[in-house]
């Protein structure tokens, strides 16, 4: 019975982390709080489901995360924001990452807003947050994102901090949104 009870134990164990995503919800009614802009955040050692449960502890206490799913075999964790909240800018994730333990890498966003042009640079305005953030460049863009001004776009975009407390976009891509 001891070699059998063992034997399942090992049998669980391997099907559950033969799984390499590991997402939960964590607040209270995220289906309806969870916003439209997500981040992506790549990172040295996030390995095993103790390490979501490190990050989770982070990113509740930050009290703007609704959600996160985690690619362990990538390393890379993707975070749905709360809906009307700002966002939680490349500095304030990279410390998070960093505060759980992990090295921080690439962080790109997916987010839907405005796009206007204030003098010479492009300003996004995710929507429902409040901010606006600069473009760096718009040279990896294939329409001109003059014509989409005033529209709701999807926006995917590398992040790099920016001025204190922001960050600067360096647009990937650009669609109106559906």
């Amino acid at each position: 019975m001891k070699k059998l009870t063992m034997l399942l134990s090992l049998v669980l164990i391997t099907v559950i982390s033969a799984s390499s995503v590991w997402g939960k919800d964590i607040i209270e009614d995220a289906k309806t709080l969870k916003g439209v802009n997500k981040a992506y955040i790549r990172a040295d050692g996030l390995a095993c489901y103790f390490c979501a449960y490190g990050l989770e502890r982070f990113f509740r206490k930050s009290g703007k995360v609704a959600a996160y799913d985690m690619n362990m075999k990538e390393g890379v964790v993707e975070i749905t924001f709360i809906k009307g909240k700002p966002l939680m800018v490349v500095g304030e994730l990279h410390q998070i990452v960093y505060d759980a333990g992990y090295t921080p890498r690439e962080t790109s966003y997916e987010l839907v807003g405005k796009l206007e042009k204030s003098g010479v640079e492009y300003l996004f305005h995710p929507e429902g947050t409040g901010q606006s953030f600069p473009f760096k460049s718009v040279s990896a863009l294939t329409i001109d994102p003059a014509k989409l001004i005033g529209k709701t776009v999807t926006l995917k975009t590398r992040a790099e901090k920016y001025q204190g407390n922001s960050m600067a976009l360096q647009p990937i891509s650009i669609e109106t949104a559906n």
